[in-house]
């Protein structure tokens, strides 16, 4: 019963932000209650809950209501990802072919996580030893190359609410999981625009990443190589590091950035 009434909840609330979605630039509470047939108290607990996470606003108290900026910082989120991709993927494809290794894709996801795409040619991938993580996982940010590179690059104030908001699991027996152990390796990364991951996230698995810059100098994604670690010993890990950062370099330019 519970969750047949959360279902229709659910549905009123998508209604309500279709309405602004499709509908007029401002809407009052009873406008939307006329429109879509609810009770106006309904509409008015829905729609505040709307204002306070960003999704609606309010023009003045007990005023109409309009859309929310968050939804522009989703689309920035959106072309980001898409245009990071397009721009990313023939590169991507060749780092693979020259590392005869995965090659991956990442890109920061609100929850505190990473999203990854990898990228691999089978002709040069004919080992039957290969690291091949499933498309789109989740993956955290202090234990993965990957992930590190956005969160060196973060602010102390966004560091802080990371790790209120995280739970540090000890995935393997090289897994930092205190703040200030993870936090003693950011100067390296951010000196040498480098990450390695040294089977941290999982046994068997090495790998080494740098980050992808915008057009603002500000990190949209990074990009990483991941291999067993039979093949990629621990002083492989920083022959590797010229390799990533000239693809990183790469695309970045044609993001639009203009540093070294």
């Amino acid at each position: 019963m519970i969750e047949k009434e959360n279902m229709k909840s659910l549905v009123k609330t998508f209604d309500i932000l279709e309405m602004f979605l499709k509908g007029p630039e401002e809407i009052s509470v009873t406008e939307v209650s006329k429109k879509l047939g609810l009770n106006k108290s309904t509409c008015g607990r829905i729609m505040s809950k709307l204002v306070t996470r960003g999704y609606l606003k309010q023009i003045e108290s007990r005023g109409k209501y309009s859309l929310g900026t968050i939804f522009l910082e989703y689309s920035g989120i959106i072309k980001s990802r898409l245009k990071l991709r397009d721009v990313a993927m023939p590169h991507l494809f060749k780092l693979s072919r020259q590392s005869k290794e995965t090659a991956m894709l990442a890109v920061l996801e609100r929850g505190g996580s990473v999203i990854t795409e990898s990228f691999h040619d089978a002709a040069y991938l004919n080992s039957p030893l290969k690291v091949v993580p499933d498309e789109g996982i989740n993956m955290p940010l202090y234990c993965t190359c990957l992930g590190k590179i956005f969160l060196a690059n973060m602010t102390e104030d966004e560091i802080k609410e990371y790790y209120h908001n995280t739970k540090l699991e000890k995935r393997t027996a090289n897994t930092l999981i205190t703040p200030q152990k993870i936090n003693q390796q950011f100067k390296e990364i951010m000196e040498g625009e480098v990450a390695f991951d040294n089977e941290e996230y999982a046994l068997g698995v090495r790998g080494v990443a740098s980050g992808l810059k915008n057009i603002e100098g500000k990190i949209v994604g990074s990009i990483g190589i991941v291999a067993p670690s039979v093949r990629m010993s621990v002083n492989d890990m920083p022959k590797l590091t010229p390799l990533i950062k000239s693809f990183a370099l790469e695309i970045s330019r044609q993001m639009g950035y203009r540093g070294n």
